[in-house]
Parts: structure tokens; sequence; C-alpha cells
């Protein structure tokens, strides 16, 4: 921004405007005095100006018309509208509806004109600082992002490395299988509620959940917090278990008021896993965890893969939410999510 401001003033009576030149005479500024608000719309369109102040009415175009083609030409430029008293009401109008950002009545005294332009260039000079250290906020957050994005690929490269060291590895075994991950809606504002009960009810629902998975041929992998990571021999024998668990899980919800029930959410998937010492881990579990932060709360999400696998040998309603970018997973994932649980 240039030490000497740009002030344009535009005034068909060439009178006026050589008396408003007169009274910012001496004031750091380079004043631009034009007649034709034609040719100060041409001007707008070439250089930058600070502040605006204009007639309002002229025959080639009015003053609030100038002005309101100033907001596109020149968004931060300040915006001052000559008036008399005949259209002072238009001139309130404009104020109101942002064209102009104060109306000057004629006749003016010359100290209060300074006072104004002074008060008004100032305002520009906020804005225009404003606007800067936000282009210098978006430009600090554009290199912050594209250092996390390169800090990510580099941990999902270490990973990669990780993964094929543990295959090479005689302790490590890898299987295909049906993984299921579930947790907690909102389990952190249960715990804020009341962290006892809370940790007594998910302490029973963890058992009501490793009988169920007992039940259907299944077992818990292990259950960190409020979450539970559990693998099955087949898909159908997941589903058959999230959706009864689910049954359960909601009739024990039963007679508590909405905001302290306890609901679960689950994600099934198919997928390749690695086995050590009776942990899952690779991409089929961070599928299933993904999945299961799209189910709604007492739903069930499952993979496209997953709900091949059973739909024509469960009686149940799915509803396709289509192909989902999933976190940290390379290629989109299908999903559906049951609907109606027979």
């Amino acid at each position: 921004m240039a030490d000497r401001m740009r002030i344009l003033i535009v005034d068909d009576d060439v009178h006026v405007g050589s008396a408003i030149e007169r009274h910012l005479a001496g004031e750091p500024y380079d004043l631009t005095v034009l007649a034709d608000p034609l040719v100060a719309v041409d001007e707008l369109s070439r250089q930058e100006f600070a502040l605006i102040l204009s007639d309002n009415l002229m025959p080639e175009m009015t003053g609030l018309e100038l002005l309101s083609i100033a907001m596109s030409l020149a968004p931060d430029a300040r915006r001052l509208l000559i008036t008399g008293y005949t259209d002072l009401e238009h001139a309130i109008q404009a104020f109101n509806n942002g064209v102009i950002h104060r109306y000057i009545s004629k006749p003016w005294e010359r100290v209060e004109l300074q006072a104004i332009v002074r008060e008004e260039l100032g305002a520009y000079t906020a804005r225009v600082q404003e606007r800067s250290a936000f282009t210098e906020l978006e430009q600090a957050l554009s290199r912050r992002t594209s250092l996390l994005q390169e800090a990510v690929g580099m941990i999902q490269r270490a990973e990669r490395e990780l993964e094929g060291v543990l295959v090479e590895s005689h302790s490590i075994d890898r299987k295909l299988t049906v993984i299921l991950c579930g947790d907690v809606v909102e389990f952190s504002r249960l715990m804020g509620c009341d962290h006892e009960r809370t940790l007594s009810m998910l302490e029973d629902r963890r058992g009501l959940l490793g009988t169920f998975a007992y039940r259907f041929g299944g077992r818990i992998v292990n259950a960190v917090g409020d979450s539970v990571l559990a693998e099955f021999a087949s898909v159908v024998d997941a589903v058959q278990f999230a959706i009864e668990a689910q049954q359960e899980l909601g009739a024990r919800n039963e007679g508590l008021a909405p905001d302290r029930r306890m609901e679960f959410r689950f994600g099934i998937s198919v997928g390749d896993v690695l086995v050590k010492e009776g942990n899952l881990y690779g991409n089929g579990v961070n599928v299933a965890a993904r999945l299961q932060a799209l189910a709604e709360p007492g739903g069930i999400c499952l993979s496209a893969t997953a709900y091949g696998q059973i739909k024509q040998r469960l009686s149940v309603t799915c509803r396709y939410l289509g192909e989902q970018s999933l976190k940290n997973i390379a290629e989109p994932v299908g999903v559906y999510a049951i609907d109606r649980m027979a």
C-alpha cells in the first residue's frame, strides 16, 4: 500500500470538485478529480483507490450507480456520497444496504470534510491490513497442510514397511477374516455426566457382547476404552451377532432418559489381517473401524464385500450409502447400512 493514498473525486460540477480538492490540499493524498462518472469507472478498473467521493445527481450516471459498480471494482475502497436534502432518503437507503459507507450533506464544513476523510481512510487501512493478515494466515495454513500431508504419507509408508517386517517374522500369521469394530456413541459425554455409572454400564455391555460373540462362533479380540474389536468365521455370523446384540442393547436402554442411554454402533468388513499373539492388525481392521464411524447410533454398517455374502442368506433390509472415501484407506469402499433387522 502506497504512503500517499489515492482518492477519487467525481462531480459533474467542476466547481464542487475544485472546492473538495482545495479543502483536502495539504493532506498526504493523491487526488484524482473527474467530472464524468463513466471515465471514473474506467479509472477504477485501472488503478487502486482508497476512497471514492462522488456526487449523486449526475446526468450520465448517478453517484449511487457509480458506487455500486465500485463495490466490485474496488471492494476495499471506502465509498462516500455527497448528497443534498432532496435525495437524502436515497442516501440513507444506500447506507443501510451497504452501497455506501457514509454520506456527506451539502453544504459541508472544511474541517468536517477533512475529519471524515481521515476517519474513512483509517477504516480502509484497517481493512487492508486485516485482508493482508488473513492472506498470510491462509498461506501459513496451506504450508502447514502440506507438511501434515507429507507427514501422513511418511507414516503410511512406515506402516507398510512395518507390515512387511511383521509378515517376515515367524511369529506372524496372515489370513482373510471377518472383522467387527464397535464403539459407544458420545462416550465422553456420558463419562462427564456420571463416570461411575457409565463405567458400570460399559462393563455390563462388554459382558453382553462377549456372550453374544461366543454364541455366534466369534471372539472378542480386544476391548480398549469404549471400543470393541471382534473376529468371526463368516459374515453371516458377524451380522447376526451385531443384530441380536443391538436388539439386546436397545432393550437394556429402555426406561432410561435419552441422554443417559448407552448406544453402540458397529462396522463389519472382510479383509486381510495380520495376527500376532491373538491381536489383529492391518487394512481389514482399519476399514471396519471407518465403517463403524459411519453407522448411526444403534446401527450397523458393512462393506459391499460383506453385504455380498449375506444379501441372499439373511432377511435384512439394507440401504446402499454409495462408495465412501475412508480416512487412510487408499481406495473408496462401497458401504451398506442395515435399516431393518429381522
